[in-house]
């Protein structure tokens, strides 16, 4: 038993997943008694991104609120999780969107991916308080200009 285990404490289990909340709106016809007005509309798309890791066995958790979900802003999230657990080897569990999976990925030292079928994505523990989130809570962040 010559090898060195690392012990538990400096070991951490995490499952990161990002969730898009925003408003849409959607036009409606409209009518008149003897007319067709003529109205005009604007579909609006606006989204926010939440990007969440958590740990199941103690809590920690490191979120940030993106404008996209891209590489750029998932390596911003991996460097601040790293940072946030310096001291801890991460062995974090991610679906398999575009941008966990992308070429320019940074991804730390300290830190290790593992991805997961998307089947199981709903199944994860942030992925059920992610859709929690998504029928409960409703953001009043975007402005009307």
């Amino acid at each position: 038993m010559g090898e060195e285990i690392l012990p538990f404490d400096d070991a951490c289990i995490m499952f990161q997943d990002e969730d898009r909340f925003g408003r849409i709106n959607s036009p409606h016809r409209c009518w008149v008694k003897g007319e067709r007005p003529e109205v005009y509309c604007q579909t609006v798309r606006e989204y926010t991104y939440a990007f969440v890791a958590v740990c199941s066995f103690d809590g920690n958790m490191v979120s940030l609120i993106m404008p996209w979900a891209n590489a750029k802003t998932m390596n911003i999230h991996l460097a601040e999780i790293s940072k946030r657990n310096r001291d801890k080897h991460i062995l974090m569990f991610v679906d398999k969107a575009g941008w966990h999976i992308a070429k320019d990925l940074q991804i730390p030292k300290t830190l290790g991916l593992c991805q997961f079928c998307h089947t199981l994505r709903s199944l994860t523990p942030l992925s059920i308080f992610l859709m929690s989130c998504a029928r409960n809570i409703s953001i009043t962040y975007f402005s009307i200009a």
